[in-house]
């Protein structure tokens, strides 16, 4: 671990290839801890990158004129194991702030592009809380978690079998769902059609998933339009159904 003071802060850094490989994420953000006590600070940025909790972190190193600092505790956003491991973590160790009435204080996380585009403190805005992960009052965890984790797996799934279509290595939905199939490449979209018929699959269902229109869905399955080959293989992967089946290859 290296500790480093620079502009302000203290850095607490487990090695120098793993923050690098942390900065490579689209989605760097941080969990806000606030502290009037140095030593807290101190001892709670120590420990995660000691056991090996999250990678980097830091804290003030100055208090404010309120006699308040500010712990980061830095994650990829969408790696919600990730989030799961640190609040665990945080909660078992007593790092994690309490209100009066002995409930968990909703803390904020941080994307780095919510820094960027000019919002501080512990903003309502922000995109996530921790009342997002647990039950403020009884620190279980909520099914939003539970979600997002099968949201995110289904997602690696579809953006795996994307780029291997493609032949190319990584990216996400935003990067890949716009691509449209390679040459003669066919949409077999009768085979889909049939198998939502016998099988009383609802379109209002596969749309929500999507986060498409119900009549996009219904043009896609009755050859009127096709759908970028993001869209074909999450129909495949939400079905289970062979993406072979789906996009028929010409050579």
């Amino acid at each position: 671990m290296k500790i480093i003071n620079k502009f302000g802060w203290a850095w607490y850094i487990y090695s120098k290839n793993s923050v690098e490989n942390l900065s490579f994420k689209d989605n760097i953000g941080k969990w806000m801890i606030f502290f009037k006590d140095k030593s807290f600070a101190e001892r709670l940025c120590k420990s995660v990158i000691k056991d090996k909790i999250i990678v980097e972190a830091k804290h003030s190193i100055k208090l404010d004129k309120y006699e308040s600092g500010v712990c980061c505790l830095y994650l990829d956003g969408e790696d919600y194991v990730g989030h799961k491991k640190l609040i665990n973590y945080l909660i078992k160790n007593d790092y994690l702030p309490h209100n009066k009435d002995g409930s968990y204080t909703n803390i904020a996380f941080k994307y780095d592009f919510d820094t960027d585009r000019g919002v501080y403190g512990n903003a309502p805005n922000f995109s996530m809380h921790l009342k997002d992960f647990i039950d403020l009052k009884t620190g279980k965890w909520t099914s939003n978690l539970e979600k997002r984790l099968s949201e995110q797996n289904i997602e690696k799934t579809i953006s795996r079998k994307v780029s291997k279509y493609f032949n190319i290595h990584g990216g996400n939905r935003w990067s890949l769902g716009y691509l449209k199939f390679n040459n003669k490449d066919e949409f077999n979209f009768q085979y889909i059609k049939d198998y939502i018929k016998e099988n009383n699959v609802k379109i209002k269902e596969i749309a929500n998933k999507l986060d498409v229109s119900e009549k996009s869905i219904r043009n896609w399955i009755n050859g009127k339009t096709r759908p970028y080959v993001w869209n074909a293989i999450a129909i495949c992967v939400l079905l289970n159904l062979n993406e072979d089946m789906v996009i028929i290859r010409k050579k």
